[in-house]
C-alpha cells in the first residue's frame, strides 16, 4: 500500500455559514467497525476517501474521510476524522507552549470524534440511521467565517 496521501477535497456549497454535526462516540472501536455498524442500518454504504491534509507550522496531519451518497433522497454525506490517523513533524518545536493537542485536531475539543457534513447545507442529520450503541446524537453547530475548521474548508475547496 501506498504511503502518498491526497488532500480531500471539500465540497461544500459557497455560503458564509456551514451546517455540521458533531460526533461523540461511546465507546472507542476501530473506525472500519463503527462504519461497518454505520452500513448496517443505513440504505446508503460508507467509503474511505481520501484523507484530509491540514498543515500548521509544525506537524502535518492526516484525518481519514468517509463518504456515502444516497441516491434515494439525493444525500451526499461526509465523516471527518477530528482525530489525526498520522501526522509528522515538519519543524523543530523551540518555543515554549507552541503547540498543544487542539493544534492537531479539526474541532479544538478531545471529545469529538468526527465532524459531519451533509449536501445542500443541510443540518437535517436524522438521515443518517444511527446503530444503537456505538454514537451519541449528532451535535448541530453552524460554522462561520472566523472559525478554523471554516478556514481548513475555505482552503481545500
Amino acid at each position: 500500500m501506498s504511503k502518498t496521501k491526497i488532500i480531500h477535497q471539500l465540497n461544500f456549497e459557497s455560503s458564509d455559514d456551514y451546517n455540521i454535526g458533531l460526533v461523540r462516540c461511546l465507546h472507542k472501536h476501530p473506525e472500519y467497525f463503527l462504519f461497518y455498524l454505520l452500513n448496517s442500518v443505513n440504505p446508503f454504504f460508507f467509503e474511505r476517501k481520501k484523507d484530509l491534509l491540514v498543515s500548521n507550522k509544525y506537524y502535518t496531519s492526516y484525518h481519514s474521510v468517509y463518504e456515502a451518497i444516497s441516491h434515494d433522497n439525493r444525500l451526499h454525506v461526509q465523516f471527518f476524522s477530528n482525530h489525526p490517523i498520522e501526522c509528522h513533524q515538519k519543524k523543530e518545536i523551540s518555543e515554549l507552549f507552541a503547540l498543544d493537542d487542539h493544534d492537531l485536531l479539526l474541532f479544538p475539543s478531545q471529545e469529538i470524534d468526527y465532524i459531519t457534513k451533509c449536501s445542500h447545507n443541510t443540518d437535517d442529520f436524522l438521515l443518517i440511521l444511527q446503530p444503537e450503541n456505538p454514537i451519541f446524537q449528532i451535535e448541530k453547530l453552524k460554522l462561520n467565517s472566523e472559525d478554523r475548521l471554516f478556514e481548513i474548508i475555505q482552503y481545500y475547496e
